[in-house]
């Protein structure tokens, strides 16, 4: 499927957006698509920031997201149902408290991001949704 947004992106761009679907960071499609070596990470976050927050490159990542969701029968019922089974699984099937505590957080994370509610620091999130886990009741 040919997007004619392709024709006004640059190639680092379009190889940019490329490299975020696989990876699904921001930062680490920056290294792979420009030449970063001799970067601060903080100079690769805000470049990366940035191209997320152009208009053309972020068009074509909506539109390869939808791409996605087709070619791969992906539902957001689906997301949030595999990853409800993965934090009660990292609930109940890890031991030690730290390693339990932060796989709860990361799938929470995640959860939040699918979901449109993750923080709106970078204005990449549409919500604000915040959920807390009190250490003391995955440390029981």
């Amino acid at each position: 499927m040919t997007d004619i947004m392709n024709d006004y992106l640059t190639v680092k761009q379009y190889n940019f957006c490329q490299q975020y679907m696989l990876t699904g960071n921001a930062s680490e499609a920056y290294r792979l698509s420009y030449d970063a070596e001799n970067m601060k990470t903080e100079t690769i976050h805000r470049r990366a920031t940035e191209l997320m927050a152009h208009g053309l490159v972020a068009a074509r990542i909506r539109d390869l997201q939808r791409q996605a969701q087709v070619n791969f029968e992906i539902t957001l019922d689906g997301q949030v149902s595999r990853y409800m089974q993965l934090l009660t699984a990292a609930g109940t099937e890890i031991e030690e408290p730290r390693h339990r505590i932060d796989s709860m957080t990361r799938i929470l994370a995640r959860l939040d991001k699918i979901c449109g509610l993750e923080a709106n620091t970078d204005n990449h999130g549409t919500g604000g949704l915040t959920i807390i886990i009190d250490e003391k009741d995955l440390l029981a």
